[in-house]
């Protein structure tokens, strides 16, 4: 930095420069005025005003490259949580924009009053800046002042080598705006197999609700799954999860029959997730993934994933989630259950171990051997061995420990095997603390508690503890498939209980880990 551009660090740069916006707010009574963020006026009123919009903004040419100091925005003193919301972004050319900095939805800022909100521009080089909600919602500033340094630097460091009228053409450009406005009116979120892709469902869908600005209606149907009891999700269980059958405690969602699903004419994110990136719990949104959602008049949200839309952090999106959590409505029998397990745990940390075995055990002995062949991934990726549980209790560095599982013998074998090694260990078996409840309430229980759980041990592919830990305060242990105890306790499950073809299905058992585990560790098994 040389003393010329020193002189400029405390020049406001947005001063009387060339302004944009997403739209206009009621133009025959204000017109059409994004200048009034950068004339120099404040007076805690509203200097631009967009309308309602999903993800409305308001941008402003430099007319130079800089590197930036600070900016410096003054809300318009009433309707302050309206700009609460609030993305910066910053271009080189105005067609690529990257976050510069995501305010917090509850931190709300001032103006004229001696709050405004100051980010520091970290020196990143930009021309443009774009001030954009993350919201359905009025954007409305007071004033917009922007402090840093002029660039000087060759053509090669810089990245846009439009001309002039090019970068013109970008700025006022509605290209990052829908082509057409949202017209979803209505969000359905429906699943059809376990509680907790279900409820993951449910909570990305009120979202993408939230985002869109639309409404949440649930359909609830019945599980089609012939591994499960027939007692267990069926249409009218969510009665027995819900108090009431009301899902949210702050909201209403209305519940739809599965005669008036079959009326509406949905697309489903199934079928339009072709295009996007996945990356962990989320879909990646780019603008155009956007504007295909927001054109789907009903949207059946049949994927348990949350959106993530550009320009939103996963922290936000994660903590709009947990409180949806804690909004469920969850049934007085549950609740009373839930009440009864944290008196008998204190408030101690606990981690939960999660072992699944009726489906699991149904398939290995009932599927034909074509079907088999074709589960075995499934089979593989839910199985946790019983002593390989039995080591990640004794590894885990806690002390109590929540035994989940629909098959209680498999509990006592566990608590069996870990007191041969150590008598330390407190043990709580939830099918013991269930007995009152109906299956489905058992399942849902068992959620909550892994939910709030320190750490879950659990197998690779379990997606009722990837809700635990995407909706909850618990963190799955990553843990590789212990191949060999895989091998050896679904052999001796077929050993036991002598079945149709069992030679078969054994050997389909070390035909499927053979493609997985390497000759070596086969060997040791075999």
């Amino acid at each position: 930095m040389n003393g010329n551009n020193l002189q400029h660090t405390n020049v406001n740069l947005a001063l009387n420069k060339p302004t944009a916006q997403s739209s206009i707010y009621s133009p025959e009574k204000y017109g059409y005025d994004p200048h009034g963020a950068c004339n120099g006026k404040k007076n805690g009123k509203f200097g631009f005003s967009t309308c309602k919009e999903n993800q409305p903004w308001w941008q402003i040419d430099l007319q130079g490259m800089y590197q930036l100091s600070e900016i410096k925005i003054y809300n318009r003193l009433d309707f302050e949580k309206r700009a609460s919301a609030l993305n910066i972004l910053l271009s080189q050319d105005a067609m690529n924009w990257e976050l510069c900095y995501s305010n917090p939805q509850e931190n709300l800022f001032g103006g004229i009053d001696g709050k405004p909100l100051i980010v520091d521009g970290q020196n990143r080089l930009a021309r443009y800046v774009k001030l954009q909600l993350r919201e359905n919602e009025h954007f409305h500033l007071d004033e917009v002042e922007i402090y840093g340094i002029p660039f000087r630097a060759d053509a090669s460091e810089l990245t846009p080598n439009q001309d002039e009228a090019t970068l013109a053409a970008n700025f006022y450009s509605q290209a990052s705006l829908p082509s057409s406005p949202p017209i979803i009116k209505m969000i359905i979120s429906r699943r059809i197999d376990g509680i907790g892709t279900r409820l993951m469902s449910v909570l990305s869908a009120r979202y993408a609700c939230q985002y869109f600005g639309c409404n949440l209606y649930i359909t609830w149907p019945s599980i089609k799954s012939r591994y499960y009891s027939s007692n267990i999700l069926q249409a009218d269980s969510i009665a027995e999860i819900f108090d009431g059958g009301k899902v949210f405690k702050d909201i209403d969602a209305h519940i739809l029959s599965e005669e008036e699903f079959s009326k509406l004419n949905t697309r489903s994110l199934s079928n339009l997730k072709n295009g996007f990136k996945r990356k962990g719990y989320f879909f990646i949104l780019n603008q155009n993934d956007i504007e295909n959602f927001s054109q789907c008049e009903f949207l059946t949200y049949d994927e348990p994933w949350a959106i993530l839309p550009y320009g939103i952090q996963y922290k936000q999106v994660y903590k709009k989630v947990k409180e949806y959590w804690k909004q469920l409505n969850w049934h007085e029998s549950i609740v009373n259950s839930i009440k009864n397990f944290e008196k008998q745990i204190h408030g101690k940390p606990y981690v939960v171990v999660h072992i699944r075995r009726g489906d699991i055990i149904d398939r290995l002995l009932y599927d034909n051997i074509k079907l088999l062949d074709r589960d075995m991934s499934a089979i593989f990726g839910r199985f946790l061995p019983i002593a390989t549980a039995v080591r990640l209790i004794l590894d885990c560095g806690f002390k109590d420990v929540v035994l989940c599982s629909e098959c209680q013998e498999s509990s006592q074998i566990i608590v069996k095997r870990v007191n041969q090694y150590s008598n330390e260990f407190n043990f709580y078996i939830t099918s013991e603390l269930t007995q009152s409840l109906s299956e489905t309430q058992v399942a849902t229980f068992d959620l909550i508690i892994m939910s709030a759980a320190i750490k879950i041990l659990t197998s690779s592919s379990s997606s009722f503890s990837k809700c635990a830990e995407f909706a909850g305060n618990a963190h799955r242990f990553s843990n590789d498939t212990d191949w060999e105890n895989v091998a050896q306790e679904l052999i001796a499950y077929l050993d036991s209980n002598d079945n149709e073809m069992t030679d078969e299905r054994k050997s389909l058992v070390y035909l499927n880990i053979s493609k997985k585990f390497k000759t070596k560790s086969l060997l040791i098994i075999m």
